[in-house]
Formats: C-alpha cells, structure tokens, sequence
C-alpha cells in the first residue's frame, strides 16, 4: 500500500485494518508514535469476542510492529510503502485459553512451508463484541 510519504503508506497501511477491525467491535486500533518500528495493538487487548461458531465467548489478542520503507526506485506517488517486521495475533476459547487460530512470527516466517493454515475463516457475522438482537 504505497504513498508519496511515510505518512501516506502508513495511512494507506491502516486505514483498512480501521474499517476491518470496526465491523467487530468499538475497540480501536492505537499505533504508536513514528519509529521503528511503529507498533500496532487493539486498545482492548485481549478482546472478548462472541461467535456463532464456536460455544462460548472467544478473545482475540492482536500486536504488529511495521515500518515505513523507501523505495527510491519507484514512481513519486508510491515512493513509501509499510513492511511488517512481527506480527502476534492470536484467537483462543475465553474459557480455557485454548488458541484457535495462533500466529506469531515475521514474513519471512509466515511464507516458508513451516506455517500452518487456521481451520477456519472468520467474518463479522460469526464474530463480534456488539450485543446479539434481542
């Protein structure tokens, strides 16, 4: 997701994440002040999370490090882009902490054969911390 600035591709890095993560919850994405790396974590982490899926309430705790990169080869308008550096995210059962779906590690990491794909793909309509229609 490039821009023209560091500013623009974080933006651009973001701003999905933002709507994605709002189709669960009121919770907030907070990211910390420019650096490297920056850091991205839910501003309730872990969060409680009910599914229509799986019997009783799940947690879902996120964390990211990333960084804005240049790339001086590229044209004006996509010069900076974000590279994730870590990632920790994690589903488990509420109950008794099992992890459903665990995934810590770097890039390099999550694109060698040593990854395993999650059982199970989670939308908004099977996961959320909004209150069921009564």
């Amino acid at each position: 997701m490039p821009g023209k600035t560091p500013q623009e591709a974080d933006e651009a890095f973001l701003a999905p994440l933002r709507r994605a993560i709002s189709c669960l919850t009121t919770a907030q994405l907070y990211v910390s002040k420019p650096g490297d790396p920056r850091v991205l974590a839910l501003s309730e982490d872990p969060l409680r999370l009910r599914s229509s899926i799986v019997s009783g309430d799940l947690m879902l705790s996120l964390r990211q490090q990333f960084r804005s990169v240049k790339d001086p080869k590229a044209p004006a308008a996509q010069r900076w882009h974000v590279s994730t550096v870590r990632y920790d995210y994690r589903l488990s059962r509420a109950d008794d902490g099992s992890e459903l779906v665990p995934g810590t590690g770097t890039p390099e990491l999550a694109s060698s054969s040593r990854t395993c794909t999650p059982p199970c793909r989670l939308t908004s309509a099977d996961v959320s911390t909004r209150p069921a229609a009564g």
